[in-house]
Parts: structure tokens; C-alpha cells; sequence
């Protein structure tokens, strides 16, 4: 299915789909499979993005939401020892759930653990309450272990019920994690394994050895050898809100370990100036990081991730978050996924400007697709910031939608101008609809980097190159493709769908039919939906125009575009009503969002 002769079937029935839906018969999105359970938003105009590169992005994110709990369990002051508000913790998932509220002021206190299910750790807004220590909080608890048991039938893509050999150690409610053999030309890695597609869920039912699950599987997962590879224990709908973490003078620590959690959430915190990653995830499924300000650093580089979604073949991988409404600034990346994590939902974040240096010096990797093999079936939606890209660097990555963004490939911190799309080697199946490339502030001088070593200027795009920062068309990465490689990697740009994107090379909105992939028939309309998550304007937008960001958008503001079709998203607004770039401001989200 990864080929693009794999493809041509489905091509068919897919045309087919479209004149049933023209005549009343049908909805004009045929699946591979068709499953009466998905929860899928309907078509409101024919996809130009094919449903076998996509999967459902609606059910990311908290199951339900995230819960507004007003039960408080217990309240501490300033000088409260972590041994006692964990107890706190752990006395209230045992009395049902609720809140442990941390009262306003500075907590010199290392170790808070929200390992029980069923509690929120709330501060009493980012502003107010301040953790100032080393290794502060850690969200989740438990372990996984190998189950390694047989998928004997279903585990098509976008169905959610697999057969297994065995339910031994599978419960109702369970989370476990499949995987499979690596497919021939999709997946691949640079430095070791063949078992990269995974995908983290959550049984819902089990009858016999059949196994009903949360979401919609991502891959086919009825070839490959595949198996149930872990089950899990772990932390359930329990998260941390309305804080500041100040790493401010800490060393070694591990910062926000995010772990072996199902339903839990990030909310309204502010995290600042660590030694190395803000947050680290690992282990996890439907978990949600929202309306947050991440920031700074003690040391600038290639370890000063916002949110490194970091996965783990050995410990568990990440699938169906939703990552929505947050602000960074002086981060590398702001977001990076890596290590199979599947299903993600990356949407409405903005970003000011990276810092890959003490300089701020280059455009650097902002939202990166991939770090680690292999990353797929990711929506990136409604971002605003400087550069979009997968690195390829440890292997490959596949099939991410890049939805209604505005990539500007200018960093605001140092001035420097480069491209604001790199799909390094590897970077298969990628569909970029509906997006803003480019800014005022910089001059492209061509539209893409594909063949000649970067001479002659920035482009808007580049494509396959083997190395995540240079132009060389050498790899240095010291992470060689297996049996070898010539760049650029021409599959890159054979597999990749451009529709309807605007760019500051052109000037122009380009719906062109030389930018599909082969077996990708022309969309019959240059319309486009709002959202592949929602059906209508969610509330925390308020007034904001929806859809904000696209070419059928007019009369927008936002910096660096000339074309008025970029609108300022919520966070943005945040960043500038708070006055988020100077050191002396403070943030709440509660002021930004209301809620």
C-alpha cells in the first residue's frame, strides 16, 4: 500500500465515490475499508487529499475533553513538601478524583508525581504559581510489557477491530501497542530495527479473541507479521494545569516527563529556561498539550525540543495527541515527533522564533514531522511560524496532511530568512493544502531546492536532501540510508501532493495537476474544507475568523503576510495582548482564552 502503484485500485473507486456523491448516493470519501463506526466528518466538498493518505484526526486528543473538575481534594501553601502533596495525589484518585490546587506563590520543591488516575495538579494560573526546581513535575505512571501475541484477522487501515492468537494479559480499557514488519519502501530506518509502523491504542471491547478498539488504525495491520506487541499499565485522565515550571538554574535534570498515560493533559502551564527538553513523551495515547507557553533555554541546540514526543521501541511509542493552541519561543524544535508516533493532531500553535544557537542565528526546524522512524498519518493544522519539515535523519517518515498553515521562513529572533518547507530524505506521501509559504519580510528566488546544492538563493521548498541543516547533497549525517542513497531523494517529491497553496515566490494560489502524485486524480473544485478536526468554529477561538489561515481567507493581518490571507490565530493574539516577548511580561491562559 505505501507504492504509488499501490495506489492506482483505489484511484478507481475513488472517482467512482465521487460521481455516487454527485448524484445523492454517497458521501464522496470512500475508504479502503468501509467501517459504519468511524467517527468520521463528513465530506462537505470532494478531498483533494485522498482518503488513503489520511486518517481521522477527530478523535485525537482527552476522550470527552478535557474534564473541568471542581471537586478539591486537598490545597497547599508555598513550603508544602512534594512527599505530601503526591500523598495528597494519591488520597485523592483513591477517594474518586479531583484536584489538588497549589496556592499562589513560589514552591521550591522537586518530585511532584501525578502517577494515580482521575486528578488534576492546578495551579492557581502561570502567573501566580511557580514551581522553581529540578525535575518538578512528572505526569503518569506504569509499564509496559511484551505481549508479542499474533494479529490472526481484521487490521485494515481505518477499521478498529483486530484477532488475535490470544487476549492473555488483555483487558477491556487496556491500552496496548501493534506493530508490524516494515513495508518495503515506506519504512525504513537508518540505524536499525524493521518493525517501525506502531500505533498506541485502547481496547474497547473484546468478544472471543477479537479486540475492539478506541481509534481507527492508522496502517494496515492485517500484513507485516503483525502482533500486539505491549500491553500497558498506566496513568489514566489525570494533568497539570495552570502553573509556571521555572528550570531556571537546574542541571541534569529530566524536566516534564510525560509517561504511560491514557487521557491526560498539559493545560495553561508555562515552562521556562531548562537544561534540555521542556517536555518528554513517551508511552502514551490520546493525551492533549493545549494553551501553554513554552520557552527559553539555559543552553541553546539540537536538546532544547518544546515538546519532544520521543517514543521508544523499547518503552512504547505515542499516538492520537492532540497538540492545540500553545506559544513558543527560543525552542529547537518547538514541536519534534519521532519514533512511530501516529495519529497526531498538530494544530493552531505559534511559534515567535526558534533558537538553535545562543544567536538565534538560523531558521530553524520548527514543527518537525520527524526525527525518528517512522512518524505517520500526522495532521499539522492552522500553525503559525517559521519553517514546516521532517529531517529524515534516523529514517523515514509518511503520509502527514499540512493543512491551512502559515510557514514564513523567517526567524523573528535573528532576522535570517530561509525555506519555510524542508522534506529531507525519506519524507514519503506528504499532502501540503491550503497553506501560506513565504513572507514580506524575504525574497525567494526560486520555488524549490531539488537538485543543485542550494545555489543561487532561498527557495520556498526543499526537497530531499539528506542532512538536516546544510545544503550539501553529501549525506553527513553519519546515519547513511541502508544500501545507499542518491540525493536529491527523488521519491520525495514524486510522492508529494501540492494544492491550493500560496507562496511569496509565485505570488499566486497554486492549484496545479502537476503537483499531485501519479494515480491522484484532479479535485473537480479549488474549494476547501475548514478543518479535518472540526465541523465548526471551536469556542475558545471567539472572535477570531474561521478558518484563519488559507487562500480563500481575505483581509488578514498577520506579520510577514502581504496577501491578506493570514489571519492571527488565538495564541498569536496571546503573544502580543500579553506582551509575551519581553522577560518581564507574565502569562495566563486563563486571561487569554477565558476559560
Amino acid at each position: 500500500m505505501g507504492s504509488r502503484e499501490a495506489l492506482q485500485p483505489w484511484v478507481s473507486r475513488l472517482a467512482l465515490a465521487l460521481i455516487m456523491g454527485a448524484c445523492g448516493a454517497g458521501s464522496g470519501d470512500l475508504s479502503p475499508v468501509e467501517d459504519s463506526t468511524q467517527a468520521w466528518l463528513p465530506d462537505p466538498i470532494p478531498d483533494p487529499v485522498p482518503r488513503i493518505l489520511r486518517t481521522d484526526w477527530s478523535v485525537t486528543g482527552v476522550v470527552g475533553g478535557v474534564p473541568v473538575r471542581t471537586n478539591v481534594c486537598a490545597t497547599f501553601a508555598p513550603g508544602a513538601s512534594a512527599s505530601s502533596i503526591n500523598s495528597a495525589i494519591n488520597a485523592c484518585s483513591a477517594g474518586g478524583g479531583g484536584v489538588v490546587q497549589l496556592s499562589a506563590g513560589t514552591f521550591n520543591v522537586s518530585g511532584i508525581q501525578v502517577y494515580a488516575s482521575n486528578v488534576t495538579l492546578r495551579g492557581a494560573g502561570a502567573d501566580q504559581t511557580v514551581i522553581k526546581a529540578c525535575n518538578a513535575v512528572s505526569l503518569g505512571n506504569g509499564a509496559n510489557y511484551a505481549s508479542n501475541v499474533s494479529i490472526t484477522g481484521g487490521g485494515a487501515k481505518d477499521s478498529r477491530q483486530i484477532t488475535v492468537a490470544s487476549t492473555n494479559g488483555m483487558t477491556v480499557g487496556g491500552m496496548i501497542e501493534v506493530d508490524r514488519d516494515n513495508e518495503a519502501g515506506l519504512a525504513i530506518s537508518t540505524s536499525g530495527g524493521s518493525r517501525h509502523i506502531r500505533q498506541v491504542n485502547v481496547i474497547t471491547a473484546i468478544s472471543g479473541n477479537t479486540l475492539t478498539l478506541r481509534n481507527p488504525l492508522v496502517w494496515n495491520f492485517n500484513a507485516g507479521t503483525p502482533r500486539v506487541k505491549f500491553t500497558f499499565t498506566n496513568t489514566k485522565r489525570s494533568g497539570v494545569e495552570d502553573l509556571k515550571i521555572d528550570h531556571s538554574g537546574t542541571s541534569g535534570c529530566t524536566n516534564f516527563m510525560i509517561q504511560y498515560c491514557d487521557s491526560c493533559w498539559v493545560k495553561g502551564v508555562e515552562s521556562a529556561n531548562p537544561a534540555g527538553y521542556h517536555f518528554t513523551i513517551l508511552g502514551t495515547v490520546n493525551g492533549e498539550f493545549r494553551d501553554s507557553f513554552v520557552h527559553d533555554a539555559q543552553t541553546y541546540g539540537a536538546n532544547n525540543a518544546g515538546l519532544q514526543v520521543y517514543g521508544s521501541a523499547a518503552y512504547g511509542s505515542n499516538s492520537s495527541w492532540k497538540i492545540e493552541n500553545n506559544i513558543f519561543n527560543k525552542t529547537f524544535p518547538a514541536v519534534e515527533l519521532q519514533n512511530a508516533a501516529s495519529g497526531f493532531y498538530v494544530g493552531y500553535n505559534f511559534s515567535y522564533g526558534s533558537a538553535a544557537t545562543a544567536t538565534n542565528a538560523p531558521v530553524s526546524w520548527t514543527f518537525d514531522d520527524n526525527h525518528g522512524p517512522h512518524d505517520m498519518m500526522n495532521l499539522w493544522e492552522g500553525n503559525s511560524g517559521e519553517m514546516f519539515g521532517a529531517d529524515g535523519y534516523y529514517g523515514s517518515s509518511s503520509h502527514a496532511t499540512v493543512f491551512r498553515n502559515h510557514f514564513t521562513g523567517y526567524n523573528r529572533n535573528s532576522g535570517n530568512a530561509d525555506e519555510p518547507v524542508r522534506l529531507n530524505r525519506l519524507s514519503y506521501y506528504y499532502s501540503l493544502v491550503g497553506n501560506v509559504l513565504g513572507a514580506s519580510t524575504w525574497t525567494p528566488v526560486k520555488y524549490e531546492q531539488n537538485s543543485d546544492g542550494c545555489t543561487g538563493g532561498t527557495a520556498i521548498y526543499r526537497l530531499g536532501y539528506p542532512n538536516i541543516g546544510n545544503c550539501g547533497l553529501t549525506d553527513s549525517t553519519g546515519y547513511p540510508v541502508p544500501g545507499g542513497m542518491s540525493y536529491p531523494d527523488a521519491k520525495v517529491n514524486t510522492t508529494l501532493l501540492r494544492w491550493g497553496n500560496y507562496d511569496t515566490y509565485g505570488k499566486t494560489t497554486r492549484f496545479q495537476a502537476s503537483e499531485l502524485p501519479a494515480g491522484v486524480p484532479t479535485p473537480s473544485t479549488q474549494a476547501l474544507r475548514a478543518s479535518y478536526v472540526y465541523a465548526a468554529k471551536p469556542a475558545w477561538f471567539g472572535s477570531v475568523a474561521w478558518p484563519p489561515i488559507g487562500p480563500d481567507v481575505t483581509a488578514g493581518s498577520a506579520f510577514g503576510d502581504s496577501s491578506g490571507h493570514v489571519q492571527k490565530i488565538p495564541a498569536q493574539l496571546c503573544w502580543e495582548n500579553r506582551n509575551l516577548v519581553s522577560s518581564t511580561s507574565t502569562f495566563n491562559a486563563k486571561n487569554c482564552y477565558g476559560y
